[in-house]
């Protein structure tokens, strides 16, 4: 683009540019899911949903139910399949490590440098500059291990190449602490990759 002074301006988008396709997203969150479903890691899926405060999607691990927001996304990286496979990170996250999966307490994955800083800069892929919520001033992606490890498992899966590219500490202590919990997943790891 050329700007009115004749100076050629380059847009460049600083996030939702790493998603590889709508096809992509949708091959890579049918595996998530058929591998959560086999493993029971949620009961229910509600698709219809009406969340508000701008949520696309929300896992709720009393229930075991993953509820998906009926509205339009403006980008791919907030599309169902991409916003499921988040939701499914919630999940797996709850079904492996939560204090009724048979561990004392549940382990924060990203807890030092470089892994938590990681964590974010995948996050910030996915879902651009976070704002805080009005009740508080703690951005929420900052300071939750559970969104830190949904983002995470989201890109391993979604986007592997550049997740491990960006964030390779992290993807490798999530994939390593995942497959540790559960042999099988290495398989969904493994059917991710592109072709």
């Amino acid at each position: 683009m050329i700007s009115p002074s004749g100076v050629t301006i380059r847009w460049q988008p600083t996030f939702h540019t790493s998603i590889p396709s709508r096809a992509t997203c949708c091959r890579s969150e049918h595996a998530a899911r058929e591998y959560a479903s086999r493993n029971n890691y949620f009961d229910r899926l509600d698709e219809t949903a009406t969340l508000g405060d701008g949520k696309y999607g929300r896992y709720n691990d009393g229930e075991r139910e993953i509820r998906l927001d009926v509205s339009e996304r403006p980008f791919l990286a907030q599309s169902r399949p991409c916003v499921l496979v988040h939701e499914l990170g919630h999940a797996l996250q709850h079904a492996l490590f939560a204090p009724d999966s048979g561990l004392d307490e549940a382990p924060t994955l990203f807890d030092g440098d470089p892994e938590k800083s990681e964590a974010i800069d995948l996050a910030h892929r996915f879902h651009g500059p976070f704002q805080t919520y009005p009740e508080s001033d703690i951005d929420p992606l900052y300071e939750s291990p559970v969104e830190q490890f949904a983002y995470v498992f989201q890109a391993a899966v979604l986007e592997p190449e550049a997740a491990r590219r960006i964030a390779p500490q992290a993807v490798e202590r999530l994939r390593t602490s995942v497959v540790e919990r559960n042999a099988e997943l290495s398989g969904l790891f493994d059917a991710v990759e592109p072709e």
